[in-house]
């Protein structure tokens, strides 16, 4: 997950991006404050956090179209400003064919969505496997028996797809998907679903370095959705 924002500090404001996974996270502040937020100094801010992180070899603010995309209180300001960082973002140089054709198909069910992402991936690398006459990979096996249970990856539907660059039709369509409230609230507790979950497969070692959900939910406490924790 990662958030821009705004803090203020004795009366002037900097605006900052926090990332946050399971195993932990961090702040970048813009070097500069203001004493009045603007659209422009929002976005220029973001764009020079963003340059930061690149020099240090650190994703920047959109390597990736993410799943969901909040804009605090629904605000059509900061919607924009997400959008045009979207837009000159590394993910704007990527396909959108395949996430977008996920997108239209399972909107806000991402574990329909993942189990059809796994299966493509699972069918891809046993075909080539087969190609070359090889027995199935540990890895594929594994694979088998973790998920070959599992409906979303046993029954599941693999949508069709052509790579395509985003262009801005797609980038409205794309919104339009993730921007309504219900979808949001049911990104969010999907995520909180996977992010309570995937702990039940790691050892106890790594188990106790895992980011607890509460720290999530204050993360994101700033969006005005609430959660039952």
């Amino acid at each position: 997950m990662k958030e821009l924002g705004s803090r203020e500090f004795d009366g002037k404001h900097r605006t900052f991006m926090r990332w946050l996974h399971m195993f932990g996270g961090c702040t970048t502040y813009a070097a500069d404050t203001t004493r009045e937020i603007t659209y422009q100094g929002i976005y220029e801010d973001a764009v020079s956090i963003h340059e930061h992180l690149v020099r240090n070899h650190e994703h920047g603010l959109f390597h990736i179209i993410p799943s969901f995309l909040i804009a605090s209180g629904g605000d059509e300001t900061l919607a924009a400003i997400a959008k045009r960082l979207l837009a000159g973002g590394a993910a704007a140089e990527g396909d959108w064919g395949r996430p977008m054709a996920y997108a239209r198909q399972f909107g806000s069910n991402f574990f329909a969505s993942a189990g059809a992402e796994i299966r493509a991936t699972y069918e891809s690398m046993r075909a080539e496997a087969r190609s070359r006459g090889e027995e199935p990979s540990e890895f594929l096996k594994w694979v088998e028996a973790r998920y070959g249970h599992i409906p979303d990856f046993k029954d599941a539907k693999i949508p069709s797809w052509t790579e395509t660059s985003m262009t801005p039709g797609l980038l409205e369509e794309w919104w339009r998907i993730v921007s309504p409230s219900e979808f949001q609230v049911e990104a969010l507790v999907a995520l909180k679903t996977m992010w309570e979950g995937a702990p039940k497969v790691l050892s106890d070692e790594v188990r106790a370095n895992v980011v607890p959900w509460d720290l999530v939910i204050r993360f994101v406490e700033g969006y005005g959705l609430g959660l039952s924790k």
